[in-house]
């Protein structure tokens, strides 16, 4: 493995993959939002993949970082179980890679083989919570030596009992939600802001009970909630802990976000996006309190899974680099879903690959006629 600055060069021989040829391989290009982006080319042995890791940090050093950072990390690779179902990876620490906001990501990836076995992403996933825990063992010793290494130590013990994923990662926010309390009963600073929302709650519930009765009480009961989770989002932010800001809203309406809320929510989504760390900056750069809500929006419904809707904001906007992007995340998403039919996948797929074609035909011909200029 090469690491030139910007890029990580890793060259493969062709015989050690699954993947064969140029489909497979724009295949592990187009991987999603887990996977570091990536270039290819091939020799006629060896296939050289580049890794834009431009000011990320390998996960090796997590154990650096503060307790709720490295937690929040271990919780986010829970979700990568899901592209086992279309990608052959390790979640070893060496192949794990993190940014300044927190978000993690894979770097080498393959097409699923024969030998792969469903199980095998639980043990990786518990022998990764382990050595960075715990550090007495490494990733490889837990691997080899099987889940009887976890019962040596009192903090790694339960994740014996761990039945999948999900479980693992809830024994992990049980950690974390621990460590948070411990912390706030020895008076660490609580977020202005929170103070202010609690207060608020305290306040509209004492004088709808004693001016409005039973209607005052209806509305509580659907205000609560909201304020709990603009109250958790902002302590997120604080904290610069965006899957926590993004879990904490994710039950609330982007009709109903008000225009601070959009401007963070839509920061955390656009952080959680598969661009390379310039191309943030320059979006991050247009964005502020006084920007165009519908481009906030934009990116909140893209990270919500909702192409759609950031399709049509995009239209909206009348920008096509925004269409572009939300019609390669439709693609992305299409390829993924197991719920369509063979040929409706094929249909879909095939419309999305029309407009794509036609934007980038586009953009080729305005490149063309500037260089013309």
């Amino acid at each position: 493995m090469e690491n030139t600055g910007e890029l990580l060069t890793e060259q493969v021989k062709k015989s050690e993959l699954s993947a064969v040829g140029i489909y497979d391989f724009c295949r592990l290009q187009t991987a999603g939002t887990h996977f570091l982006p990536m270039e290819w080319g091939e020799t006629e042995e060896e296939v050289t993949f580049k890794y834009a890791a431009e000011d990320l940090i390998p996960f090796i050093k997590a154990r650096n970082e503060d307790t709720v950072t490295l937690l929040n990390l271990l919780i986010q690779a829970a979700d990568f179980e899901q592209d086992t179902k279309s990608y052959q990876f390790s979640i070893e620490p060496s192949n794990l890679y993190y940014d300044s906001t927190g978000v993690l990501y894979i770097k080498s990836r393959d097409l699923p083989s024969r030998e792969q076995k469903k199980e095998g992403f639980l043990l990786a996933y518990k022998a990764l919570i382990a050595c960075a825990l715990n550090g007495q063992y490494s990733f490889r010793d837990y691997m080899e030596g099987g889940e009887e290494l976890l019962k040596k130590n009192p903090r790694t013990a339960p994740l014996f009992e761990a039945e999948d994923a999900a479980a693992a990662a809830r024994y992990l926010k049980d950690i974390k939600g621990n460590y948070l309390e411990k912390q706030k009963r020895e008076k660490i600073s609580v977020s202005k802001t929170g103070n202010r929302i609690l207060k608020l709650a305290v306040v509209v519930l004492t004088v709808s009970t004693i001016l409005l009765g039973i209607y005052s009480g209806i509305q509580y009961v659907k205000t609560i909630p909201y304020l709990t989770a603009v109250n958790s989002a902002d302590n997120a932010y604080i904290e610069n802990d965006n899957v926590a800001l993004i879990d904490s809203l994710k039950g609330i309406q982007v009709g109903e976000l008000d225009k601070h809320q959009k401007y963070t929510l839509a920061k955390a989504y656009l952080q959680s996006e598969s661009l390379s760390s310039e191309q943030k900056e320059n979006i991050l750069a247009r964005f502020s309190l006084d920007s165009n809500p519908k481009e906030l929006e934009y990116w909140i419904y893209l990270g919500r899974l909702n192409v759609t809707k950031a399709e049509d904001l995009a239209m909206q906007l009348t920008d096509d680099e925004l269409l572009l992007y939300a019609y390669l995340k439709d693609k992305s998403q299409t390829q993924a879903d197991t719920s369509i039919t063979g040929t409706e996948k094929e249909q879909k797929l095939r419309e999305l690959q029309s407009k794509i074609d036609s934007l980038e035909k586009k953009y080729n011909l305005d490149a063309e006629a500037e260089a013309s200029d």
